[in-house]
């Protein structure tokens, strides 16, 4: 699948999660692993031991901290953990219809001054390349791999896997207001959310791409 959106003139962030997250976020924003503001119905998914470990794990570079004050994003909707958690691989699997994945832009978080990081690889690997320079962190992604869902493990490009799991990480908060979209599964999810973000009087666009949760 060719997905020729994804630019550094775009700049475009992903993040998924569970819809039954999407209220508490529509009232609080996204708030990042350690921070005070949490949803005390948090639904879970991914790696359990690697969000511990994020907790331990230091960021080299201001404003510092560990990688649990940041909230991880992944520069394209087909990330290599989103695969992993709809097929059950190696961890807990989550219907499609169950997942969401909340969009928005490194240009825009920087327009509202929230402070951004960027790695070429998976954040956690020693060997990942950190950066709060966002037109110099946005030269080290891997583009062309990312627009072709290539992320596979091959003798060619030995760090291909890793540079497509490259991640932009938001310091500590991100305002609702600083969303651009919610991507859905299937058109009931997408009327479902629409319903939750109008009932609250909000704007936000939802949509529903089932070729970004791997049709």
């Amino acid at each position: 699948m060719h997905l020729p959106f994804l630019t550094p003139e775009n700049a475009l962030i992903f993040r998924c999660t569970h819809i039954r997250n999407v209220p508490w976020i529509l009232a609080n924003g996204l708030h990042c692993g350690n921070s005070a503001v949490r949803d005390p119905g948090f639904v879970e998914i991914g790696l359990r031991d690697l969000i511990e470990r994020r907790a331990q794990q230091e960021v080299r570079i201001a404003p510092g901290g560990v990688l649990s004050d940041y909230i991880p994003f992944y520069f394209t909707p087909r990330s290599v953990m989103l695969l992993k958690i709809v097929s059950g691989h190696g961890v807990p699997r989550v219907p499609k219809h169950d997942i969401v994945i909340l969009v928005t832009s490194l240009r825009e978080l920087a327009k509202r001054g929230l402070e951004s990081l960027l790695t070429d690889r998976h954040a956690s690997l020693g060997a990942a390349r950190i950066t709060s320079n966002l037109e110099e962190g946005l030269t080290r992604i891997d583009w062309r791999n990312l627009q072709a869902s290539d992320f596979r493990h091959g003798d060619d490009d030995p760090e291909r896997h890793e540079r497509y799991q490259a991640e932009a990480l938001v310091h500590r908060h991100i305002p609702l207001e600083a969303l651009q979209r919610i991507v859905c599964y299937r058109p009931q999810e997408k009327a479902q959310l629409k319903d939750e973000i109008g009932r609250r009087g909000l704007e936000l666009s939802v949509e529903a791409h089932p070729d970004w949760l791997f049709q």
